[in-house]
């Protein structure tokens, strides 16, 4: 892999995405088979459909906040992020095997379930399935219109009153995505159960997005680094930066997720703590645990000391752990559902007795992650990998500890 250093982009070299399209066809391969004989099938492509999603809005987000506030450090590593929101319009096609199953997904499509839930009945008129696409299709406008605005505005960057005219696009736009994936986590993940709701939900979904998205760009840095490109113009101020934001926002979705639980069980509201005992019965206990300590406790504990947060072997090692365990809470939000009887009751028998992971998961995971990663890397090498046009670059490349 070579870069040409007065243009900086990326030679055309294929070997990357050759790779990945070899990973993406075993994986799709396997998922074929999977369709035909794991009855989970559809839960696990929900799965690794809302990781990809949210890791894409994260980078919505990430360019977002850049223009919004000013972050001039991230001007080497905006490009990351901005091919990384550009993944939504195929993560949008991507919805459409969920529409095959989506009446079994979502079992308040069925008449069935309101007769037996008499007293949600005020949740009829919101939980209609025309109503339903009606709202996520004004989602998917939403983020088409920010990630094509952010875009073109980027390209055309080379004044100073540029960055002004981003800035105030910024807010509105920051407004429209705090909305829209709020309710898109209400909508497509909440109501996956839904007698269960909590007002906190969409804000626990956008902190998991953000800091996902952080941990991509982090290990793209690195990866990039490691082959000797953009050495000195991403150094180790962005890095120490990265590592800020990775501990912030793991703090910040530890605060909402765990407020979120302590209301929920201070209150001793039945209609709504049976979703947490639920996860924590069975092996469903010791994903929970895993969970607390992966994707809080021990990313906390390191990066709380500021040397750490500047080494790249440990930033490398945290984002990875970061990635894994917001496929591990997509997880534990939704395989839950799949367990229950056709009245919309979770039977706590099958939690304990299946086995509650399932190599579907994982060859859906392959499949879409290679497919996906393979559209990131041609989108990223297409033009110059850095904004070499905005007229903050010289003065973020500086080895200045921020």
């Amino acid at each position: 892999m070579q870069i040409n250093d007065k243009t900086l982009m990326i030679s055309q070299d294929n070997r990357i995405v050759q790779k990945l399209t070899i990973m993406s066809f075993f994986g799709i391969l396997l998922s074929l088979i999977g369709y035909y004989v794991d009855d989970r099938f559809f839960h696990s492509y929900l799965i690794n459909y809302l990781f990809f999603m949210t890791l894409s809005l994260g980078g919505i987000f990430f360019v977002l906040a850049h223009h919004m506030f000013g972050a001039d450090w991230s001007v080497p590593l905006r490009r990351i992020a901005e091919s990384l929101m550009l993944l939504i319009p195929l993560m949008i096609f991507l919805f459409i095997p969920i529409l095959l199953k989506f009446d079994s997904l979502y079992e308040w499509t069925s008449s069935d379930f309101w007769s037996h839930h008499t007293i949600l009945q005020a949740k009829t008129a919101y939980l209609d399935k025309t109503f339903f696409f009606i709202r996520l299709g004004i989602y998917f406008l939403v983020w088409i219109f920010l990630i094509l605005k952010l875009y073109v505005l980027s390209i055309k960057q080379t004044e100073p009153s540029d960055k002004t005219r981003m800035k105030r696009f910024s807010a509105l736009g920051l407004a429209l995505f705090a909305i829209s994936v709020s309710f898109f986590g209400f909508d497509v993940i909440m109501s996956l159960d839904a007698t269960w709701f909590s007002t906190m939900f969409g804000v626990y979904i956008f902190s998991g997005c953000y800091l996902s998205a952080t941990a991509f760009v982090t290990l793209i840095s690195l990866y990039l680094r490691s082959k000797g490109i953009l050495v000195s113009e991403i150094n180790g101020k962005h890095y120490a930066n990265l590592g800020k934001v990775l501990f912030a926002f793991t703090v910040f979705w530890a605060y909402i997720g765990g407020f979120q639980y302590y209301i929920i069980w201070y209150a001793n509201l039945p209609e709504e703590i049976y979703w947490f005992i639920q996860r924590w019965e069975g092996p469903w206990k010791y994903l929970s645990i895993i969970l607390i300590f992966g994707h809080f406790v021990i990313p906390f504990l390191v990066l709380i000391f500021n040397r750490l947060k500047r080494n790249r072997s440990v930033l490398a090692v945290i984002s990875f752990l970061i990635l894994v365990m917001h496929w591990l809470d997509m997880y534990w939000m939704v395989m839950p559902t799949y367990f229950r009887d056709s009245h919309g009751y979770i039977e706590m028998d099958k939690l304990n007795d299946l086995s509650i992971i399932s190599w579907t998961d994982f060859s859906l995971f392959i499949a879409m992650g290679g497919v996906l990663l393979g559209v990131f890397w041609k989108i990223f090498k297409s033009r110059p990998i850095v904004a070499i046009n905005d007229p903050a670059y010289e003065q973020s490349i500086t080895k200045e500890e921020s």
